[in-house]
């Protein structure tokens, strides 16, 4: 059964289903249905009625490209590769994704007072996202729970470790 909440969030998985193949496609030359098994357990699964389309706009834009490999079982098989220009996207929409991350995680965390460790640190989730990031607080006498600016220090989902 379809939420509101599933309503709502339906656009940004759409929006974000780009990103999430071109991240797959930059790992390594990548054929369809190994793509659609890496999202089937995923917010991101999808059919291949979605994916080939999404391809196809990809690499109209110039951001893939594909090779044909011989395949043992049957006939010949696309595989997709990122182009250069599809690297520069991947990377700007890892800074981006960056930013965006930045700035909930700054909105939520603003809003939850705590005190930092010792070390100025502490660590959370960001409650909305569940994603691990790390606050670290400036310490002054004027204002013990946050002196300047907060800043947010966490690792992409997005990148291998």
């Amino acid at each position: 059964m379809t939420t509101e909440l599933d309503l709502k969030l339906l656009p940004l998985r759409k929006g974000l289903l780009e990103f999430v193949v071109l991240k797959i496609v930059a790992g390594h030359s990548v054929y369809v249905p190994d793509i659609l098994r890496r999202l089937a357990d995923t917010e991101f699964a999808t059919q291949e009625g979605t994916l080939y389309p999404l391809l196809s706009k990809l690499r109209r834009e110039g951001l893939v490209h594909y090779e044909w490999r011989e395949s043992e079982t049957g006939p010949p098989r696309k595989y997709y590769q990122l182009t250069e220009s599809g690297r520069a996207q991947v990377h700007a929409l890892d800074q981006y994704w960056l930013q965006l991350h930045r700035t909930v995680a700054d909105s939520v965390t603003a809003s939850v007072p705590a005190e930092p460790s010792r070390s100025g640190h502490f660590s959370c989730r960001t409650p909305s996202l569940g994603m691990p990031c790390t606050i670290a607080h400036s310490w002054s006498p004027k204002h013990p729970r946050v002196a300047g600016r907060d800043r947010v220090a966490r690792r992409s989902p997005w990148t291998k470790s």
